[in-house]
């Protein structure tokens, strides 16, 4: 799955990530507000979800999306310590297909409208998540 600089980036990306848990850490700011927006963006997304029916009434919205993004990064770890033995586009994309089973009104998998992260326009590395971005 994608290229070595992807592979780096990611890399790179999960070092910070850890390091920046550090309140002294010089990213520490960036990567707190980063998940913040990061959740609450994935929480506005269920919430219009359950506003249109698509999914239940009764999801706690902020606890899905900040166990999506748990699940993202982790995903994200494994595949950055053994690329070989973690597809981490076919893993996550199950996974959305389990939890669209529980949280929607319907009881399916993912809509055939979804689009799977190696097919979106931005592609999997989530385009923009880092300050360096394309330097």
């Amino acid at each position: 799955m994608g290229t070595e600089r992807e592979f780096l980036r990611k890399r790179l990306h999960s070092t910070l990530v850890g390091e920046s848990g550090d309140p002294d850490h010089p990213a520490n700011s960036f990567f707190t507000r980063r998940y913040r927006t990061l959740v609450a963006d994935a929480g506005q997304s269920l919430r219009r979800g359950v506003d249109s029916g698509e999914l239940r009434a009764d999801i706690d919205c902020a606890a899905e999306a900040q166990q999506l993004l748990a699940i993202m990064d982790g995903l994200q770890l494994q595949w950055v310590l053994d690329p070989e033995a973690v597809d981490m586009v076919a893993r996550l994309h199950g996974y959305l297909d389990r939890l669209y089973r529980t949280l929607g009104t319907a009881g399916t998998g993912l809509p055939a409208h979804a689009v799977r992260p190696d097919e979106s326009p931005t592609g999997p590395d989530g385009a923009g998540d880092c300050p360096a971005e394309g330097q």
